[in-house]
């Protein structure tokens, strides 16, 4: 192994691993275990950065920062995408416990406008993973 190709392989395992990370999240966000851990995805992908900025610094030439910074990158798009935009809003406007729901209003399969009155209904919600 040439000292050259010796001098890559940090960086070149740091941005390997800082891009491995987004991608298993936006390929395997069917999956839940995927779901459930993607901030376990941003930890690796800034320790795959981190990996790649510390090659960086130990190699010389043009390739070694470029790999650390597309690394960097990915791992701050990431954790922007899951620790700030994916956030859910504390307080969505939604009755508490014992309100009456307000009136709705849906389109049914052949497109006419149904209304859901103040009668007494019930509304069934299955959440599951798929």
């Amino acid at each position: 192994m040439t000292g050259r190709r010796r001098a890559l392989g940090l960086p070149l395992l740091g941005a390997a691993i800082a891009v491995a990370a987004p991608l298993v999240l936006a390929f395997g966000l069917g999956s839940h275990a995927v779901r459930t851990s993607a901030h376990v995805l941003v930890a690796v992908s800034i320790a795959g950065a981190a990996i790649a900025i510390f090659g960086a610094i130990r190699a010389r030439g043009l390739v070694a920062p470029l790999l650390a910074l597309l690394a960097a990158g990915f791992a701050g798009l990431l954790a922007v995408g899951v620790l700030v935009l994916a956030r859910v809003p504390q307080d969505g406007g939604q009755p508490r416990a014992g309100e009456r729901a307000p009136e709705i209003a849906l389109l049914d399969a052949s497109g006419e406008d149904v209304r859901i009155g103040r009668g007494p209904r019930i509304v069934l919600f299955f959440r599951g993973v798929w």
